[in-house]
Formats: structure tokens, C-alpha cells, sequence
């Protein structure tokens, strides 16, 4: 799912599609295709995404826990829901997602 580096401002940054991680399938280029520069702690890694719909600033107490189903290991990418009950949003946990990539990346270790 690491389809390259990108070099932004002086760095190389590791390219991953979120769509290959999470479905192990191909993204197809659109024009709605984007680009997320996302940061990870000190790190930064950018996000390939189908699209965008919306940017939203969330603060940590508006984050709610998420269902019962999903916090029980069946997507151990869910970091949790916010938003009103007719529009929830997930949200993921772009670190949990991609742990084993970072650790490799920090062993030095190829992909």
C-alpha cells in the first residue's frame, strides 16, 4: 500500500493508499483523487484518498466512542464517531492503520 515518496518542503515523505490498506484493492486516479499531507506524532505521511468531501476541525470532547461492534476488533481502525446523530462521521486512526509501516520505517527495515 506504499506507492512511493513524495518530497515536500526538504522532506521525503512516504505516500500510502488508504484505499489499498483498508480493502487491498487498487485506487483508480479521478480527478476527485487528493493527496492528504497527514502528521503522526513528529512524523508526516501523505494519504492517498478517493476524495474529499469536507475538512472538519474536531476537538478531542467531541469525539465519542464508537459502537459497541466496531470497538470489539472488527475495525481496530476506528478511533471513534463525531458529529449529530443524523450525520456521524467515523474516525480513523490513521496510526493504528499504518503501525507496522512506521515500525519498519523506523527499523530501517525495507517494505
Amino acid at each position: 500500500f506504499v506507492e512511493g515518496v513524495l518530497h515536500l518542503r526538504g522532506a521525503m515523505l512516504p505516500v500510502v493508499d488508504l484505499r489499498r490498506r483498508l480493502l487491498g484493492q487498487q485506487t483508480p486516479e479521478t480527478r476527485r483523487t487528493r493527496l492528504l499531507v497527514c502528521r503522526l506524532g513528529a512524523r508526516r505521511v501523505v494519504a492517498r484518498v478517493d476524495r474529499v468531501a469536507e475538512v472538519l476541525r474536531v476537538r478531542k470532547g467531541d469525539i465519542k466512542p464508537a459502537p459497541a461492534l466496531m470497538a470489539a476488533g472488527r475495525t481496530p481502525f476506528i478511533v471513534g464517531v463525531c458529529g449529530p446523530p443524523e450525520r456521524l462521521r467515523l474516525l480513523l486512526d490513521l496510526k493504528a492503520l499504518l503501525r507496522a509501516e512506521l515500525e519498519r520505517e523506523s527499523r530501517g527495515t525495507p517494505g
